[in-house]
């Protein structure tokens, strides 16, 4: 069992004016690329999405990896915590900061962004150095009528790995793969309540996955309808009490 800690509770953030939405997107596809290069011999990857009602959200990542492998990547925490500043520096708003679990180490950043359907070609197409980029082989989020709201995703370890082995061993500091012990968790929220999902764990308005280094095509999906009364119901509520 994980208990994340942000170390010393320092984060490095960047404020300022909100940036276009096509940064935004590239900036995320970036930092996806920059995850798969040091995923290499992670214990625990954990991707978070979080939609609000405005459209607007953020995505997490968290990636932790046993001493030992830092040791014999010779690498540190804060080497990748300024690789990752590195990469997202160009985003306002975006935070980093170390992490901590039982018996690892590793890092956090926070992305955020301006429109959900951003997040489509971020997490489902990328380029870095002519090789093929992705997390999920499909992505979708859809605003329904009346403040419902479903997502579904297609991950595929495999294809993960795939691209990890074109990545060059100077580059991911580590020549080890994902393998059965990696763990991956993909968690959701959208604005309401899930109503129904194929998740591990479902809480209010979030949906959470946990999958194994060596599982097959997995597809994730989840609707949520409102936590509350919608207007059209308060009006019709409305009627019946006149």
């Amino acid at each position: 069992m994980y208990r994340r800690s942000v170390a010393g509770g320092v984060v490095a953030g960047r404020g300022g004016p909100r940036s276009s939405g096509t940064r935004r997107s590239v900036a995320l596809a970036l930092i996806v690329v920059i995850a798969a290069v040091l995923l290499s011999g992670c214990l625990r990857t954990e991707v978070g999405v979080h939609v609000e009602g405005d459209n607007s959200g953020r995505i997490d990542l968290e990636v932790y990896f046993d001493q030992l492998t830092l040791n014999q990547a010779n690498i540190s925490v804060n080497d990748m915590i300024k690789v990752v500043e590195a990469a997202t520096k160009s985003i306002d708003g975006a935070e980093v900061s170390a992490v901590s679990a039982v018996g690892a180490k590793g890092f956090r950043v926070s992305l955020p962004f301006d429109d959900y359907r951003q997040l489509t070609q971020s997490l489902t197409t990328g380029e870095y150095g002519g090789m093929s980029t992705r997390l999920f082989s499909e992505f979708n989020i859809v605003e329904g009528d009346e403040g419902h709201w479903s997502m579904s995703a297609t991950v595929d370890p495999v294809g993960i790995r795939n691209t990890l082995s074109q990545i060059p061993a100077n580059l991911s500091g580590s020549a080890s793969q994902i393998d059965a012990s990696t763990e991956f968790v993909f968690a959701t929220t959208l604005p309401g309540k899930v109503l129904r999902s194929n998740a591990d764990i479902v809480d209010g308005g979030t949906a959470r996955w946990n999958l194994k280094g060596d599982a097959g095509v997995t597809t994730f999906s989840m609707e949520n309808e409102p936590s509350g009364l919608t207007p059209l119901q308060m009006i019709l509520i409305g009627v019946g009490v006149l």
